[in-house]
């Protein structure tokens, strides 16, 4: 009996012993086996394919326990350099690991013929060729290279490690058209040269060509547009006409808009933004050319003579009144100049206005010439793109009288309806900047002024009329 009560007291000192002093009163089997373990976090790029000791654990970022020690953790993601990194987790501190990829990339190496061709790239601008262009991420590219009065090249390109990129592209700068009259027959003159008669087939530039069709007392002046996209085949009917605007007229939907500076960088005097009512005209759709003028004027006063579809300049705005006199005495209609308004609204784009800086785009290298494009002298009217009316030329080229004397705007509750600008003044309002210009005198809002009776080489008009008088 004493041995027994021993044996047992020793045996409650060793299992004492063993529990560092505390009592152990649990059954066998009663403790699950646990391990050390921490939690990490891992953070990468999207899409990023997360590994941990060469298990995948997830994409972009996973968080999750990992036991106390050593572990690989490798990020991998296509086109992405890959990374690893060794960690050692220690019990008690979780672990935040960034690891963010750094793209691959390549060069597109881009030369043109002719060079100085507008380069973008999925839509942004990158200059102009010949040009390298670094630090693409690999992937898929749209090229797109663009110069007025050529075609415009578009290309797929991908950059990877197989090889670098580089483009050698040839834009061409016109193509061959049919000219055909009713009736046929027709002399035909480009800038007072006898080219055939038609049917003719004849290569022309990219570009707004006034063309001649004379037949017996039968004539039409017509500006034939060449693009690439464009017809291929152009057919007029020759009339007796004495008009100079005849099918150059576009028809301008009245609607109400906000005039002025709607960017919130222009002039003071583009400011208040103030919203103005026009009712329906027509107007332009292109300057009025040095042709034109000789044609009811018999000569020509510009400074940039000898270029028949080049605008007019150097005509003072009280000659622009004896140019239209005669022109509606001739015709019978009501030719005039536009008001600012009507001019502002036309080259806004009416009521199809997309909002744009200059009339027909945010860049300005394809719808005007100006002092950084224009190689300081003008160019025949459309060779730019249009805007969304489809009129030429409203940013730049040349600036163009308008009906309005100057005032500074002023704001009403109410749209003002038609106006025309105060009764009197000292200066009559241009408008659309010029071949001389800087590039914000491009600007749909911008406002120019002139002595009614200056005449310049960088300033010309186009004409009006209601909509009623067709």
């Amino acid at each position: 009996m004493i041995f027994a009560r021993n044996l047992v007291l020793i045996t409650t000192w060793f299992l004492l012993l063993l529990s560092g002093g505390h009592c152990l009163f649990a059954a066998k089997g009663a403790f699950p086996q646990q391990q050390d373990q921490v939690e990490i976090t891992i953070t990468s790029n999207d899409d990023a394919i997360i590994y941990v000791d060469g298990a995948v654990k997830g994409t972009s970022s996973w968080s999750g326990m990992v036991s106390v020690g050593r572990h690989k953790i490798r990020v991998e993601k296509e086109n992405y350099f890959s990374r690893e990194y060794e960690i050692v987790t220690v019990r008690g501190r979780e672990l935040k690991i960034d690891l963010m990829l750094t793209p691959k990339s390549g060069t597109i190496d881009i030369v043109t013929d002719p060079p100085q061709a507008m380069i973008s790239i999925n839509g942004r601008m990158y200059g102009f060729s010949p040009r390298t262009i670094s630090d693409l991420p690999y992937g898929e590219y749209t090229v797109t290279v663009e110069k007025p009065e050529y075609s415009r090249v578009v290309r797929r390109v991908v950059i990877n490690d197989v090889k670098p990129v580089k483009l050698e592209l040839s834009l061409y700068s016109g193509r061959e058209v049919l000219l055909k009259t009713i009736p046929q027959g027709a002399s035909v003159f480009l800038e007072g040269e006898l080219l055939g008669t038609t049917p003719l087939t004849i290569w022309l530039k990219y570009g707004t060509h006034l063309i001649k069709f004379e037949k017996d007392d039968l004539s039409l002046a017509e500006n034939v547009v060449v693009s690439q996209s464009g017809k291929k085949s152009f057919e007029y009917s020759l009339r007796v006409s004495n008009d100079p605007f005849d099918n150059q007229m576009v028809f301008v939907k009245g609607g109400t808009f906000r005039m002025g500076d709607s960017f919130g960088d222009g002039n003071r005097e583009e400011k208040p933004v103030h919203q103005v009512t026009v009712s329906d005209f027509y107007i332009g759709k292109y300057e009025v050319t040095q042709a034109q003028w000789v044609a009811i004027m018999g000569s020509n006063p510009s400074h940039f003579a000898g270029c028949d579809n080049c605008p007019v300049e150097r005509v003072s705005w009280l000659d622009v009144h004896e140019f239209l006199a005669k022109v509606n005495e001739l015709t019978g209609k009501s030719y005039r100049l536009p008001t600012e308004a009507e001019w502002e609204y036309a080259a806004r784009g009416g009521q199809e206005s997309r909002g744009f800086r200059y009339a027909g785009r945010n860049n300005i290298n394809f719808v005007a010439w100006y002092s950084g494009n224009s190689g300081n002298k003008t160019h025949p009217v459309g060779q730019m793109e249009p805007n969304e009316l489809g009129i030429y030329d409203m940013s730049g080229n040349v600036w163009e009288w308008t009906f309005d004397w100057f005032d500074f705007y002023t704001d009403t509750p109410t749209p003002t309806e038609n106006p025309s600008g105060p009764e009197n003044g000292d200066f009559r309002i241009v408008r659309g900047g010029s071949w001389y210009g800087y590039i914000g005198g491009s600007r749909v809002a911008c406002r120019g002024s002139d002595d009614p009776s200056n005449k310049r080489s960088y300033i010309g008009f186009r004409v009006a009329h209601p909509a009623d008088d067709k």
